[in-house]
């Protein structure tokens, strides 16, 4: 599997997360959308290919994170995704 690179990621590539579903990242929100009362700044926007399903929304922080570093999400970024 290759690494997660951000630069790749948001030039189009699709990443691979945790459960195996297939996402893009196609956006960084600014400082001004921020939200500030969050604890941890999920500031990656994207969403996640299920099959049969339509796209959904999901959010990470800049490392790629669902959730805080200590969790082990089911949609964090482990990679880009790489076809078999």
């Amino acid at each position: 599997m290759l690494r997660f690179n951000l630069d790749k990621a948001l030039s189009g590539h699709p990443v691979k997360l945790r459960n195996g579903d297939q996402a893009f990242v196609k956006y960084i929100l600014n400082d001004k959308d921020q939200n500030v009362f969050d604890e941890y700044i999920y500031i990656l926007r994207g969403y996640r290919i299920k099959p049969n399903l339509k796209p959904e929304k999901c959010s990470w922080t800049k490392e790629g994170y669902e959730y805080e570093r200590a969790t082990k999400a089911p949609l964090d970024i482990i990679g880009l995704w790489e076809e078999e």
